[in-house]
């Protein structure tokens, strides 16, 4: 007797754990067969805030939806949205100002014409700075006149993109300064520290000062600007791709001469193609934004990237992500009139 009571113990210790185990493997789904087996979210690279995003994402779209998900490593200058405008993945992270020009055929873009490229949401900002040594005594954009810049970064075509506006806004050409190529902050640090040149141009954190430029400024004294606030003022006003923001005195201290520097940034988004389907796109929004707080613990800087969904996109969002804010009540009249825009804009009709 004692027996079998112990071994009907057992058994019923065993039905409760693999019952504890189903609680927490989310619901069973079966997803549509018109649906991909699998998607691909293309983000930076491994240890960024959005390659954190993207792995999250990918969790909750393969948790809720069914579908298996995963994050890829590849680059936000661009190649991301040849990426998801050649099929090879389904969703991007990539900056807007790029999207504004893929999606129109402009620019860069212009050889490739428009690209297979949809709204999902819009996520952060990174404020773009000049970056240069204070021995050179350069303090304003004007100063950089028939000098060295490092400002031409194919790994990022919003670093070209953004250095071209600030020459716009002070009404200087293209020629008057000396342009390079470069690969990053890395090269840019060591061609400062070396006095090769007079200045790189690189985004920033939104919050925080950068642990590259913290180092950096220990070996030089480096320091930050861009143009006067009211020529920001000026390029947030004519390029909707880009918005007004600002790198605190309170965290970069002398770097910003104890000054708040007014800059401006794209906002690095996230997008997908055109042709997905419509429920499955739904879907995905749904797995992500009703579920934000399993998303949260993946990076800090996830919540920012989630906080303002629609701000105003600068491409047509996909259908699914309509009737998403639809079904949530946050889609209104001035969104629709947007969106009738947008897609005159692309030469689209959905």
């Amino acid at each position: 007797m004692k027996k079998k009571i112990f071994l009907i113990l057992i058994w019923v210790a065993y039905l409760l754990i693999m019952l504890t185990a189903l609680s927490f493997s989310g619901p069973a789904v079966s997803p549509p067969s018109h649906w991909p087996k699998s998607i691909s979210i293309a983000a930076a690279p491994v240890g960024t805030g959005n390659y954190s995003l993207a792995a999250g994402m990918a969790n909750l779209v393969a948790k809720y939806t069914g579908v298996r998900a995963v994050p890829e490593a590849s680059s936000v200058g661009g190649r991301t949205l040849h990426q998801l405008n050649n099929k090879e993945v389904e969703f991007a992270v990539s900056f807007c100002d790029q999207a504004f020009d893929a999606a129109r055929g402009l620019g860069e873009y212009k050889k490739f014409g428009p690209m297979n490229v949809r709204q999902l949401w819009m996520g952060t900002v990174s404020p773009l700075a000049i970056v240069t040594h204070d021995d050179f005594g350069i303090k304003t954009f004007a100063d950089l006149k028939g000098k060295k810049v490092m400002s031409r970064y194919s790994g990022n075509l919003t670093f070209g993109k953004v250095m071209d506006l600030f020459l716009e806004a002070e009404g200087m050409p293209i020629e008057d300064i000396k342009h390079i190529a470069f690969t990053g902050w890395k090269e840019g640090a060591i061609a400062l520290k070396e006095k090769r040149i007079a200045a790189f141009i690189h985004p920033m954190p939104s919050e925080g000062m950068p642990s590259w430029l913290k180092e950096l400024s220990f070996e030089i004294p480096v320091r930050l600007f861009g143009v006067e606030e009211k020529k920001v003022d000026f390029l947030a006003n004519k390029y909707k791709y880009v918005t007004k923001c600002k790198l605190s005195a309170k965290e970069y201290g002398v770097i910003t001469y104890n000054k708040d520097l007014v800059t401006i940034s794209p906002f690095n988004s996230m997008f997908c193609r055109a042709d997905l389907p419509e429920d499955l796109v739904y879907a995905v929004m749904k797995a992500v934004f009703d579920h934000l707080n399993e998303l949260y613990p993946y990076h800090k800087d996830v919540k920012e990237w989630t906080d303002n969904p629609l701000y105003p996109a600068v491409v047509p969002y996909h259908p699914g992500v309509i009737q998403y804010w639809k079904e949530k009540g946050r889609w209104t009249g001035d969104m629709d009139k947007l969106q009738r825009q947008l897609l005159t804009e692309v030469g689209a009709s959905r």
